[in-house]
């Protein structure tokens, strides 16, 4: 058990294993999603901005990530080795090789969509927002999503404009989203 752990530790500072997972996708789903609950909860809204993306990627899908960039390298200098004439082996050992890694590509990518990408994302949400006391206060929340992109929690961080502490946000009607916990 120790060795596996100490081997796992040491894959992790091997420069060809990958160490940012490309969270542009992730980013825009995040914040089209919280812009969707900002329309959906508040009265009114305006000139919003985000700061600070941010996803918690869950170690089996970094795992399977890194097992495929990995696979996928292999695959490509194996076939480099191959064009180049260095390939020592049979055609037959070439052709299976490059079918096991192949397989194995499959694989991570199968298991990929069966297990949580993250164990949540979070933002920071800048936005106009209307209080119950008829004043727009400039919002900075903390946004917190699960893997689903839904929001699970939005946290006041600061704000300007706000008159005194009675001045809180004011929701549409019948609103089922989760509330803002105000300072």
């Amino acid at each position: 058990m120790t060795t596996l752990f100490l081997i796992i530790q040491l894959s992790f500072l091997n420069p060809g294993i990958p160490t940012d997972i490309d969270s542009s996708e992730d980013e825009a789903k995040v914040e089209t999603a919280v812009v969707n609950w900002a329309n959906s909860s508040f009265l009114s809204h305006s000139n919003y901005k985000f700061e600070q993306f941010k996803a918690f990627y869950t170690d089996d899908y970094f795992i399977q990530t890194a097992r495929i960039e990995l696979y996928g390298d292999k695959i490509t200098a194996l076939k480099e080795k191959k064009a180049n004439g260095e390939y020592t082996g049979s055609e037959e050992t070439y052709f299976a090789d490059i079918n096991k890694l192949t397989r194995a590509v499959e694989k991570s990518k199968a298991i990929i969509k069966t297990i949580d990408r993250v164990t949540h994302y979070q933002i920071h949400f800048w936005t106009n927002i209307q209080t119950r006391d008829g004043i727009t206060v400039y919002y900075e929340l903390n946004m917190k999503l699960d893997n689903d992109y839904k929001v699970i929690e939005s946290l006041e961080n600061s704000s300007i404009g706000k008159k005194n502490d009675a001045s809180k946000i004011a929701y549409k009607a019948g609103n089922s989203e989760v509330l803002v916990i105000e300072k």
